[in-house]
């Protein structure tokens, strides 16, 4: 070996972890907007800030949390890092997104690294760091291009990081068996991809990537290599038709179309991920289907396929005239790329959106790989002038990319901002986006917004769906209109009988009115929908409580503070029970546990800490304790006082 061979080789690490840095901390960077952000009215606050199951890091839960499906996905690894989130960030949405950040900033390391020992395997060398060039470009465009933004910023999918983290690493230990031949690598692939697995399903076609890898480093196709993949055939098949399970008794599989229209939307699908890699303009939260079963669909479909299948022929028939390793790059690129999203290219109608950016996350790398390869070809093959102009252009495109990741992180913010998005390029297209978006200014207290929204979806839309119609009814409670909330709230339950939220509204309505005979009907129909909803449960309470069923209403509490052990306001109504069943030394125990516990701020008004302070300094009367009494009775007033 030369010497300048030997000193190449001992520089070569300092520089491979330099640029690895630079590229992490870049975007890091880009995406930091995200530790802002808020749970979104789009998922998050059903799965997560509203799960119960996540509050308690118990073997009960995690037992719940690994035996149950959460929307229409099997992913229990995923909703135990939500658990672990709460544990340590209870319902503080920062703590949430920095672990969104962190992985996606590990996966962007790992991208580098897998690609790096990939070039390296296929004893890549042209230019002198054509290996750190190639493999520092695909990283970098990986961490921050603006289709990624929804993977990270959107708390629901973080499967799609936590995956692809599996997914990356075990593509590592896999490169490094190819390159040892020790099976302890293979055995922790395997393990990786199972863990990939219970992320996100979409991990099942890791075996096919796997294959991708062993064609392009040469490998033959003989016993060892098709051997080695039984185990993960079977471990896909498994968590195949478990998937196909849950989504199927989801209802996930929404829309029907003949075959034929299904390739044309294949085709589509495929072409458009492709153009957004390469100008990433108008992306949105949703992409509505342009067309729906038994309408025509515009041109575009009709020529999409042959246009697909000019884009993908063109560069193999090329590059296998020209070069054989260049074939082989595109093969991998297209294959990578291919492999990695034909589950989700909607041959399979699932859901209503025909595109979702979340899709490009793992599978654009094969074509930056690609793009990255061919343009450090040509930048060896340039005369100087043509390489200046190369690097300009390329540092340019790539800062515009990092600004426009920023950028699109803003729009993740919060529900508002990332609603309003998708209204503003598709009005009165996306049901959804209204819906949720009613939602999210129903708790803001915009009631006006909240009724646009609903209005729009009702009378504009013409959308018979009983959500929105819940919704509007839950509009007219909040300004005091009950009659035209008990229409609304009828009028869903006629569209669909299984609307929890129509239950449970006119059961608080009818509890209102004193009429808790009434109620209890309702609520007794709204517990056969979801029998553990805690709002319900709290209001059941109430109920229990107006109607002097105390025992009944220590029975409501002790489930709740099961499923929200740190709520004060449980702990404060269950000592009130306990008090009026002179279960004295309970009522005590529970009036001592409010005052200690931080109060949510939806329970502020009842100002529970001095009303539990004011409530231990009757009980210690009562029992002849007058420094207690006197103690509490103090507490009581620096509080701010019974009101």
């Amino acid at each position: 070996m030369s010497a300048k061979a030997i000193l190449k080789k001992q520089n070569s690490k300092p520089v491979e972890l330099w640029a690895l840095l630079g590229i992490c901390t870049l975007t890091f960077i880009c995406f930091s907007h995200i530790l802002y952000n808020q749970f979104l009215y789009w998922d998050d606050n059903v799965f997560i800030s509203g799960n119960p199951y996540l509050r308690r890091f118990t073997w009960d839960n995690i037992k719940y949390l690994f035996s149950n499906e959460f929307g229409a996905n099997w992913q229990p690894l995923t909703m135990l890092s939500y658990s672990l989130n709460y544990y340590f960030s209870k319902l503080s949405p920062g703590g949430y997104f920095f672990t969104n950040l962190l992985i996606h900033t590990l996966n962007t390391g790992l991208v580098f690294i897998a690609i790096n020992k990939l070039l390296k395997l296929l004893k890549y060398n042209a230019g002198e760091y054509g290996a750190l060039i190639i493999s520092a470009a695909v990283a970098c465009w990986f961490g921050i291009h603006p289709m990624h933004v929804e993977s990270v910023a959107w708390l629901f999918e973080r499967k799609d990081v936590l995956y692809t983290f599996f997914y990356l690493f075990g593509l590592v230990t896999y490169l490094n068996y190819v390159s040892t031949t020790k099976q302890k690598w293979l055995f922790i692939t395997l393990l990786l991809f199972g863990a990939s697995c219970i992320s996100k399903p979409m991990a099942v076609v890791f075996p096919a990537t796997l294959l991708l890898v062993d064609y392009l480093l040469g490998r033959n196709f003989k016993w060892t290599p098709l051997l080695e993949k039984i185990p993960f055939v079977v471990l896909s098949i498994i968590i195949g038709a478990i998937t196909l399970h849950t989504q199927s008794k989801d209802h996930a599989f929404s829309l029907s179309f003949p075959f034929i229209t299904k390739i044309m939307i294949a085709s589509y699908s495929f072409l458009a991920y492709i153009g957004k890699l390469f100008l990433p303009v108008h992306l949105s939260g949703f992409y509505p289907y342009p067309f729906l079963p038994g309408q025509s669909p515009p041109f575009i479909f009709y020529v999409s396929p042959l246009i697909a299948l000019v884009v993908v022929s063109l560069p193999l028939y090329l590059t296998s005239k020209k070069n054989k390793t260049y074939f082989k790059i595109v093969v991998f690129a297209y294959g990578f790329y291919l492999v990695n999203i034909a589950l989700v290219l909607q041959f399979f109608s699932v859901g209503f959106a025909i595109i979702s950016d979340r899709y490009s996350y793992i599978s654009y790398i094969g074509l930056f790989f690609m793009l990255a390869y061919f343009l450090n070809e040509l930048y060896i093959k340039a005369d100087a002038s043509k390489k200046t102009a190369l690097q300009t252009t390329v540092l340019l495109l790539t800062l515009v990319l990092a600004y426009m990741g920023y950028q699109r992180t803003l729009v993740w913010q919060n529900t508002e901002t990332m609603l309003t998005n998708v209204i503003e390029q598709y009005p009165a297209q996306v049901p959804q986006a209204y819906k949720y978006l009613g939602i999210y200014y129903g708790k803001q207290g915009r009631t006006q917004d909240a009724f646009n929204c609903y209005n729009t979806l009702i009378n504009t839309m013409h959308e018979r769906d009983a959500d929105a119609y819940c919704n509007m009814g839950s509009v007219y409670m909040s300004v005091n209109k009950i009659d035209s909330a008990v229409k609304y709230l009828t009028e869903s339950l006629q569209i669909d009988s299984n609307v929890f939220m129509s239950y449970r509204n006119l059961g608080i309505i009818y509890a209102n009115k004193g009429d808790y005979q009434t109620a209890f009907a309702y609520y007794n129909k709204a517990m056969k929908i979801y029998p553990n909803d805690e709002g319900l449960y709290n209001n059941i309470g109430y109920a229990h409580m107006s109607t002097k069923q105390y025992s009944n209403a220590i029975n409501d509490y002790n489930f709740l503070i099961h499923l929200s052990p740190d709520n004060a306001l449980y702990y404060f109504n269950r000592g009130v029970a306990e008090y009026t069943l002179n279960n004295i030394n309970e009522a005590t125990e529970d009036f001592e546990r409010t005052i200690t516990l931080p109060v949510m701020a939806e329970n502020q008004s009842y100002n529970l800490r001095a009303s539990a302070a004011h409530n231990l300094s009757v009980i210690y009367k009562d029992k002849g304790d007058k420094e207690k009494s006197s103690y509490y009775d103090s507490m009581t007033q620096q509080l701010g006082g019974v009101k």
